[in-house]
């Protein structure tokens, strides 16, 4: 079983809780990235430290991040990392993407592979480590490491970058996921509000959280009147029954009571009169919550 961060070997420890700390307190992703970049630099003792970016629809990794100690020693070396792109198992990021795993240099000017050889000679840079940021199979990009001094190779070394990497790519796609859930709800919302057709969204619990200006103006209530109430607010008391029967199968089972592209059902007005509705239905996911959303349109009254 794969050890987490805080039960890794000691030397470790505290690192391994500062960066803990950094990913549950950061809101995004390359704040977070570039703090733990700082400080797996400093706290490691690196003179140098890169973060880069696998672009899959390139097929290259891409420098986002390079910092370093003061001064303009590692300038040019910085400005060539971040000029670079490296195909897969190309260099030691492109190595790195290859093979998986943390890839370790010892003795940079003895690597056949390493683009940046004829710069790197130019300051005191000796060893250097790249370690894979990964979610699931899946890299995302990586830390790289540069040192003025030999870096021994070690298990626990390796084992802890392994572990950083996973844990920072679990954090990566998390909010990735959450940012595309966030932007789909912002587009689903402005859609609705310029919608002719009433919307509103329920919960499994028919909770409602969301309804628009046409479904404020169809049924006579504010908006701000309606959420948290249930759905029974705009259902004749006759048909609310029914409505919570077929809710709860649907969700135990995925059978459809009635047909969800398009129905003919009344709804309540606030006032008590009741509202000839077509009714369309639709799932949909924010983050692990089930939400239902019905789209209303009143029709002709019928005799």
């Amino acid at each position: 079983m794969v050890r987490t961060l805080e039960e890794h070997s000691r030397p470790f420890w505290e690192l391994s809780y500062a960066i803990s700390r950094i990913l549950s307190e950061s809101e995004h992703v390359e704040t977070a990235l570039l703090a733990i970049l700082r400080l797996l630099k400093t706290r490691l003792d690196f003179q140098v430290a890169c973060l880069w970016r696998v672009d899959y629809e390139a097929l290259l990794v891409r420098c986002a991040e390079c910092i370093h100690e003061s001064g303009d020693r590692y300038g040019l070396f910085e400005r060539l990392s971040r000029a670079r792109t490296f195909s897969f198992g190309q260099g030691l990021p492109g190595k790195a993407w290859e093979e998986r795993t943390p890839i370790w240099y010892q003795g940079l000017n003895k690597q056949e592979n390493f683009p940046r050889l004829i710069i790197a000679k130019d300051t005191d840079l000796e060893s250097a480590v790249a370690a894979p940021i990964f979610a699931g199979r899946r890299v995302l990009g990586f830390f790289e490491l540069f040192a003025n001094r030999a870096i021994a190779d070690t298990r626990e070394m390796t084992e802890f970058l392994l572990i950083v990497g996973g844990q920072v790519g679990t954090y990566v796609e998390k909010m990735r996921v959450e940012e595309q859930l966030t932007g789909a709800e912002e587009q689903f919302r402005l859609l609705a509000e310029t919608s002719a057709d009433a919307v509103v969204t329920i919960t499994t619990e028919s909770k409602i959280l969301f309804c628009n200006a046409a479904l404020e103006n169809l049924f006579g209530y504010k908006r701000e009147e309606l959420y948290g109430k249930l759905l029974h607010v705009l259902i004749p008391q006759r048909l609310r029954e029914a409505h919570d029967r077929g809710i709860q199968r649907y969700i135990a089972s995925g059978e459809k009571a009635i047909p969800w592209s398009g129905v003919r059902l009344p709804g309540l007005h606030r006032d008590g009169h009741e509202i000839p509705l077509e009714i369309a239905f639709g799932e949909h996911r924010q983050g692990s919550q089930r939400l239902f959303s019905g789209y209303l349109r009143q029709t002709e009254r019928e005799d």
